[in-house]
């Protein structure tokens, strides 16, 4: 008997082999067809891409319903430790015994979409009214001005003063959808209408001496003075001086964005309209009150 030639002793090797491919190629052509195969494909989300045209739509969405005007008075601020802001030497002289602008802060945001790109600040739409820009110089200050020398201490304090502006505008005016001028010109009439803040409270009796030295404040009788005044409930900011005692430093007032309404401010620490931990607190003030 004559031996198998090799072709046919790796023909069925072949045969196999044939098959195989052709099975791979079936399955593989069906699982990219099968639309029960395409059912269950769940990629990944990709990340939004977001041109000019879209991020402008984006951003005329993001609606404000209010304001809060904040005011603050400096002198109490200067008696913080501040680690990286210092007041000039001569701040107890310097400094006005008066509250003045922190800022106007558009509030209660009806949705959360990204920052709008910064408008630019126009200061010259400031410079170019007189009465908005003595307003502003006046009461709408930076208290951690320190001269460090030069020839003209008041301008020096000008510059320092629309370094804040600036800083207000880029956190908080870019939102309000007001130019410079309308932005500025809206805080300090709605600063303006609250009138004398200090002498709400003199009127009172509400600043009295401490025993060992120095003005206090109770901050409940304040609030209640303020109600009186302005017909809403406002809301009433404490903080520690270097020594760990209260000082009352700051005031936060509530405003319908579409018609300046004040409104109550709403943000009570249980039943208290202020954050302060203690009722009778320190007022840096003259003695002249």
């Amino acid at each position: 008997m004559k031996p198998l030639s090799p072709f046919f002793l790796l023909l069925p090797l072949l045969i196999i082999i044939l098959f195989s491919t052709d099975t791979f190629s079936s399955s593989s052509q069906h699982s990219l067809s099968s639309p029960s195969s395409l059912s269950t494909f769940s990629p990944s989300p990709s990340p939004a891409v977001f041109t000019e045209a879209n991020e402008d739509n984006r951003y005329k969405y993001r609606v404000y319903t209010t304001y809060i005007l904040a005011i603050q008075y400096p002198k109490n601020l200067c008696a913080h430790a501040w680690e990286t802001k210092r007041c000039d030497i001569n701040y107890k002289i310097d400094l006005p015994n008066a509250f003045t602008i922190h800022g106007l802060w558009p509030d209660n945001p009806i949705n959360h979409l990204p920052k709008p790109p910064v408008v630019q600040f126009e200061v010259d739409q400031i410079h170019n009214d007189i009465r908005l820009r003595d307003g502003l110089y006046e009461h709408w200050i930076d208290a951690y001005f320190n001269y460090q020398g030069g020839p003209n201490k008041e301008t020096s304090k000008h510059i320092k003063a629309e370094a804040f502006w600036f800083e207000e505008w880029k956190k908080h005016g870019t939102y309000s959808g007001l130019n410079t001028h309308e932005y500025f010109r809206l805080a300090l009439d709605l600063f303006l209408n609250l009138g004398d803040v200090i002498g709400h409270f003199k009127a009172r009796h509400l600043i009295v001496p401490k025993p060992q030295g120095g003005f206090a404040i109770n901050v409940t009788k304040a609030h209640m003075a303020l109600k009186e005044v302005l017909g809403v409930d406002t809301f009433l900011k404490c903080q520690q001086n270097a020594i760990m005692q209260e000082e009352f430093y700051e005031i936060e007032i509530l405003y319908d964005k579409a018609t300046l309404r004040r409104l109550d401010h709403g943000s009570f620490i249980g039943n208290h309209p202020h954050n302060c931990g203690i009722e009778i607190v320190d007022l840096d003030i003259d003695t002249n009150i």
